[in-house]
């Protein structure tokens, strides 16, 4: 998969002799109170290259027992905004790459919408869109517990995956109380 993320690399930015990687971002938007930030892959000749690898699964139809990472025949949309965001940081154009074991392809604005001038406006109005739908509730609730509570924990969902004693604070947050009926409800410390 390696060989696979450097060709896919190396084609996205053909023709570039100095490549930067890993650059932070940072940009506040009009109307949302916190800044958006990202770390960009890759950037050279007026570019920005975003890199996503598609790893093997197990398989027990595979004979290798391993199924390789399936290439997209089109980006997945919340890729495309990721590097809508740091091309219109950075005021250039984008490209995606994705690369498996068994190959790559890459995206730009030649064979993507989403990466045209056009399509990466559009990629960062829904970005926008998404930020401002969040930031609303922390508006209006009056206290982050509440906030958090206003919300469903998706606990399997990777924003998850930190160490076990960060996810056991947010998790008592949500505390089932038993009902008199047998049933139970999710609500408040305060309340158990």
């Amino acid at each position: 998969m390696g060989e696979n993320a450097c060709q896919g690399v190396a084609e996205a930015l053909s023709g570039v002799n100095q490549i930067t990687g890993q650059e932070r971002l940072d940009k506040r938007f009009p109307g949302l109170a916190l800044p958006f930030m990202g770390y960009l892959d890759f950037y050279g000749g007026g570019r920005v290259a975003e890199l996503k690898t598609k790893t093997s699964s197990v398989s027990d139809s595979a004979k290798t027992g391993r199924r390789a990472g399936g290439l997209p025949s089109k980006p997945d949309a919340k890729h495309a905004q990721q590097v809508a965001f740091y091309a219109d940081v950075m005021g250039c154009k984008a490209s995606l790459k994705y690369a498996s074991e068994n190959g790559y392809r890459v995206f730009d604005e030649t064979i993507c919408h989403e990466l045209t001038p056009e399509g990466i406006q559009n990629g960062v109005a829904e970005l926008w869109a998404r930020a401002w739908s969040r930031e609303h509730p922390m508006r209006l609730a009056p206290s982050a517990t509440t906030l958090m509570q206003m919300l469903s924990p998706d606990w399997s969902d990777w924003g998850w995956r930190m160490k076990p004693e960060h996810r056991e604070v947010a998790r008592k947050v949500w505390v089932r109380r038993k009902l008199g009926n047998g049933s139970s409800v999710v609500c408040s410390p305060s309340l158990a």
